[in-house]
């Protein structure tokens, strides 16, 4: 019973606080393209990948998340694209976004790019209120949500040889969509659960992506528009908020026969209203096969990480999460998996090993 009454306490204030923010990741340097839409193309090759994370298992309705992505090169060219759907569920929220990555690289110099991206998105949000088994479930406060669809928008450039510098523009419609009547409130009737509407809600966004073999630097923000979400009295009863995002990491040779490898790296998310996450993580590559390393989430988590290059083509990685907050006493840790496989051709082949 503690248990359900601390989730419910978490799921109503991300939902009520009017801070929403995007699906969080122990291993986001693998998962760029889910931020900044920049990164399509970025590795030279055609690269698919798949990631699925359980967060605080044994605490009912915790957040799930799962991720596909393609994205590749065209041909010879500077362009490159990307498709990618996420799901994220967490208590009686099940949010589902389609995005399409557009993006354009410039050799800044021998070793580097910048990338500019577009992203376009369509995002389907459903609450199913029955599943917060509330006491009252008429309350109008809880009816009226929407639908709404995502856009986005992304171009680099081909800064040297090495690198590559992007930057990105999000325009977006987000569909979104709340089933009251799933909360199961226990009075059905009450005004504050009934009125929420659909609507539909235009958004934009920008993001850079810079980078070369050894080194990465991002900037995105995937929405520029605050949206809100009204009820049938013009309330606003839900709003989403603005995400900011910075990343970068680096590669270092620790060994002269380069056996060894470390890449330290670091992901700064702002949302208003919400406290600054951090994350930083240090790992470490063995003969160009296994990967192994630490992630700290500023205030929130430690995570332990593995990865393993089974062929030129697949990787799989794995990270473990362990809060450092009171929660850690309701949950068994946080589990996230995920497969990178990348189609080569003999052109496309990269020489060297990358962590990103």
């Amino acid at each position: 019973m503690r248990r359900k009454l601390i989730l419910f306490v978490i799921l109503f204030t991300a939902i009520a606080s009017h801070a929403q923010q995007d699906a969080q990741y122990t291993q986001y340097m693998y998962n760029t393209i889910n931020i900044n839409p920049a990164y399509a193309g970025s590795r030279g090759v055609l690269s698919a990948f798949g990631l699925y994370r359980t967060q605080w298992v044994g605490l009912d309705g915790a957040p799930k998340t799962g991720t596909l992505s393609v994205n590749t090169p065209i041909n010879n060219s500077h362009v490159g694209v990307g498709v990618s759907l996420v799901s994220d569920k967490i208590g009686p929220t099940n949010e589902n976004t389609l995005s399409a990555d557009l993006s354009y690289s410039v050799q800044v110099s021998a070793e580097s790019k910048i990338s500019f991206g577009i992203k376009g998105s369509a995002n389907l949000f459903n609450l199913d209120i029955n599943k917060l088994n509330l006491a009252d479930q008429g309350d109008p406060q809880f009816q009226d949500f929407s639908n709404k669809f995502n856009p986005d928008l992304s171009y680099s450039i081909q800064v040297s040889a090495e690198s590559k510098i992007s930057f990105g523009i999000k325009g977006s419609a987000n569909l979104f969509n709340l089933d009251i009547n799933k909360l199961n409130p226990a009075d059905q009737g009450d005004p504050q659960f009934q009125d929420f509407s659909s609507k539909f809600s235009p958004n934009i966004g920008a993001g850079v992506y810079w980078h070369s073999d050894k080194a990465y630097v991002g900037l995105s923000v995937p929405n520029f528009i605050e949206t809100n979400r009204y009820d049938d009295n013009d309330i606003a009863i839900y709003k989403d908020k603005i995400n900011y995002y910075f990343m970068t990491g680096y590669v270092f040779n620790l060994d002269h026969y380069q056996y060894i490898k470390f890449k330290p790296a670091a992901l700064v998310k702002m949302v208003q209203g919400a406290p600054l996450q951090v994350d930083v993580s240090a790992n470490f590559m063995f003969n160009d096969k296994f990967v192994a390393g630490l992630a700290y989430r500023w205030s929130a988590s430690l995570s332990a990480m593995v990865g393993f290059q089974v062929t030129d083509g697949l990787y799989i990685g794995y990270g473990y999460d362990r809060e450092t907050t009171r929660l850690n006493n309701y949950n068994s840790g946080s589990h996230e998996i995920f497969l990178r496989y990348e189609f080569f051709s003999n052109k496309g082949k990269m020489t060297t090993p990358r962590f990103f």
